[in-house]
């Protein structure tokens, strides 16, 4: 996965709009290791578009949501602190996930 992953982001911001649109019908879908892949190359890319659709992948408790949850918070914008917050105040969310939203709080010095 990372190696895809670096592959992707090897053609810098060109291809973030090609993996905005993989990833959005990835989400109909439900292909983890293409979703984490994704994720993974548009948080070496730190590109703000993604923003939105890493915060809708985030939602999945499973790996992928954790991959995006931790690229959305390397944006710094204010959708990753809000997804975040609404991570850490579901009860319901697996540990993992609720760490990691926690890390990016932190991180955003929340």
């Amino acid at each position: 996965m990372v190696r895809r992953a670096e592959l992707l982001a090897g053609y810098q911001e060109d291809v973030v709009p090609r993996l905005l649109e993989i990833l959005a019908k990835s989400l109909e879908y439900g292909d983890g290791a293409q979703l984490q892949a994704i994720a993974l190359a548009l948080d070496y890319l730190r590109d703000r578009r993604a923003a939105r659709p890493l915060a809708e992948l985030a939602r999945d408790d499973g790996d992928q949501g954790v991959q995006a949850l931790a690229a959305l918070g390397s944006l710094g914008e204010p959708v990753g602190e809000e997804t975040a917050r609404a991570i850490l105040a579901d009860p319901g969310r697996g540990p993992l996930v609720r760490e990691v939203a926690a890390a990016v709080l932190a991180q955003a010095g929340r």
